[in-house]
């Protein structure tokens, strides 16, 4: 597809097409990045192109596309001329998917540009057919400081059609105002709503949209305001009856309190950087004594992220992303058997001992040991409790490639013997001898604050020494691992690591603020999902 799209690409430029006008650039861009069997059908008409440029379904901008190497106004005037002199008449998706890592054509970086959120907007306005609206973080500039509310970043998208079926604006943009429960009520269809900078967002209109959009599979909700609590979603004093919801995802919601969703469809959820949010319950069934009842097994659920990935810090009284209590969490994680990802937030440590934390996780996470991928324990713990979860009641955890885990030092107060580096490394080979899957450990250590007075000096001095012993313990453990491994000739390559934060788990959770896993290819998959292309030969 891509080689077909480059030689048509080039072949358009070498046809009598040359000049550099803006009209002539934008019609360049069009073909670029339609569809390979749509461009390749175009490229056999005539030169012109410019009435086939009408018929064109889709408009996938991704982070190869010539439109994120012009200055803004530029790719505004760009993006603007597409869409009203090439203007395609039948386009029924627009996806916006800048270059995470931005290069220039000699090999430097350079600083990729962003649209205006007015020009999405009327990219949204102007299209009678459009169904699906794709905005990745990065991809528009708002202006904070600017007069107009769509310029401020909140941009009103009037997809209103019984036929709509996404609207995805992620980042730092909105794509829904204050009435958003007037989109949901004009938009049935709606299969997948992302909402970016969602201040306006209230308990209200989540609870008019889930209402409104029988059809709804994805809600995703970032930076919720203060009327975001989620105490009634459901109507007072009810959960949340979602019956087709498959994904839900919410990210640096300060307010939000609880999450109570009946959900038997419920694939992945995720609640990051929610400090406030303590009230956890997820049910498949709403009938007391059913076997999907309310403490039924979620049997759908593959991925559940809660906590924090970027600037890790533990507090003794909870947080870290979350604060929902443990022994709630581990509940509901010992119903879900299928559980592909976990993140376990710092929360669920408080005032509990190692024993006590080994004990209610070893339990839990025997449920899902045959499936679990994935492990990310924000629980600061010893090596010895790791030990104890891993090879507790769980027995083996075949699948498990990836675990990454809180580290708790002792320093040798309070009578605890220090921490020592031959028994780091005991612990940790201990510890993967029920993974034999496993690839990646990584041990979080975050580095202490600057300290204050010579009592804190005094801590900090300790706590850098047990970091030292902590790094020894780990490449102690590594060359154990490695020369076990040549032994027996497995030709597994583990690595041990020690990190400041989470940051390295970040890229395999899906979270409702980072750019989508998998980038362009993920991201039109899913639009094919909830809204397939309406496309034949009589249309080119």
């Amino acid at each position: 597809r891509g080689e077909t799209k480059r030689k048509f690409f080039e072949d358009t430029r070498t046809a009598g097409l040359g000049d550099r006008s803006l009209a002539r650039r934008a019609l360049g861009v069009v073909l670029a990045h339609a569809r390979a069997d749509v461009a390749a059908r175009l490229a056999s008409v005539n030169r012109a192109l410019r009435a086939d440029a009408r018929r064109v379904p889709q408009l996938a901008f991704g982070p190869e596309s010539a439109l994120w190497r012009r200055s803004g106004d530029d790719a505004d005037g760009t993006l603007t001329e597409i869409l009203t002199r090439h203007r395609p008449g039948r386009l029924q998706r627009l996806v916006l998917c800048p270059p995470a890592r931005r290069i220039d054509d000699a090999g430097a970086g350079f600083v990729a540009c962003s649209l205006s959120p007015a020009t999405v907007q009327f990219a949204a306005r102007a299209q009678l057919r459009l169904r699906c609206l794709w905005t990745e973080p990065g991809s528009m500039r708002p202006d904070p400081s600017a007069r107009l509310p769509v310029n401020r970043g909140v941009v009103s998208i009037t997809l209103d059609r019984e036929d709509c079926a996404a609207i995805v604006t992620r980042g730092q943009c909105t794509g829904i105002p204050r009435a958003v429960q007037n989109t949901g009520i004009h938009a049935p269809a709606l299969t997948r709503l992302s909402v970016g900078a969602a201040a306006e967002m209230t308990d209200a209109g989540i609870r008019t949209v889930l209402r409104s959009c029988r059809k709804l599979r994805s809600l995703e909700v970032t930076d919720g305001g203060g009327e975001l609590i989620g105490l009634d979603w459901g109507g007072v004093g009810r959960d949340a009856d979602v019956p087709t919801l498959q994904h839900l995802r919410l990210a640096r919601c300060g307010h939000l309190r609880a999450l109570r969703l009946t959900a038997p469809m419920l694939r992945s959820m995720a609640a990051t950087d929610c400090d406030a949010l303590r009230d956890l319950a997820l049910a498949p069934s709403t009938i007391v004594g059913d076997s999907r009842g309310i403490d039924g097994a979620m049997t759908e659920l593959s991925e559940l992220t809660l906590g924090g990935f970027s600037g890790y810090k533990y507090r003794a009284g909870g947080g870290g992303g979350c604060n929902v209590p443990g022994n709630a969490l581990a509940d509901i994680v010992a119903r879900c058997a299928n559980l592909s990802f976990l993140s376990v937030p710092a929360s669920c440590g408080a005032g509990m001992s190692d024993e006590e934390i080994a004990e209610v996780w070893s339990a839990a996470l025997a449920g899902c040991a045959s499936s679990l991928e994935t492990l990310c324990f924000q629980v600061p713990v010893t090596t010895t409790a790791l030990l104890l979860i891993v090879s507790g009641r769980g027995g083996e955890f075949p699948g498990l490639e990836t675990l990454s885990v809180a580290m708790r030092m002792a320093t040798g107060g309070d009578g605890e013997p220090p921490i020592d580096a031959g028994n780091v490394a005991d612990d940790l080979v201990a510890a993967t001898s029920p993974c034999p899957a496993i690839r990646t450990l990584t041990l979080v250590d975050p580095p202490p604050e600057l300290p204050t007075s010579v009592e804190e000096a005094a801590v900090t001095h300790a706590k850098m020494l047990a970091s030292v012993e902590l790094a020894r313990g780990a490449l102690a453990a590594r060359c154990r691992l490695a020369e076990e491994e040549s032994d027996s000739a497995l030709g597994r390559e583990l690595v041990v690591t020690v990190a400041d934060d989470f940051r390295g788990v970040a890229g395999r959770a899906r979270t409702a603020d980072a750019p989508t896993p998998g980038g362009m290819e993920a991201i039109l998959r899913e639009c094919d999902e909830c809204a397939p292309l309406e496309w034949s030969l009589d249309d080119a």
